[in-house]
């Protein structure tokens, strides 16, 4: 059975500060943005081929994005999210 804290780092949010949730939120929001309008224009026949999105991941593709700073991220599935952000 794992720990009831695993996972947990305490005081966290104080070492962020406002500015950085925001960018973080709007990194995420434009990301989610991109993923409806690809899933509109799918739904309006603008192109036949598949579309794997990742709605409910993109906030996570902003969080890396802002924690990896000066790092190349490399990712291949739904990778889309993590390249916008």
């Amino acid at each position: 059975m794992r720990s009831p804290s695993l996972g947990i780092i305490p005081e966290l949010a104080k070492h962020f500060g406002p500015e950085f949730s925001l960018e973080m939120f709007r990194r995420g929001s434009f990301v989610r943005h991109f993923e409806y309008k690809v899933k509109e224009a799918y739904d309006k026949k603008l192109f036949q081929f598949p579309i794997y999105l990742s709605i409910a991941q993109e906030f996570n593709a902003g969080a890396l994005s802002m924690a990896l700073k000066g790092c190349n991220i490399f990712a291949q599935h739904r990778c889309h999210g993590i390249y916008l952000s």
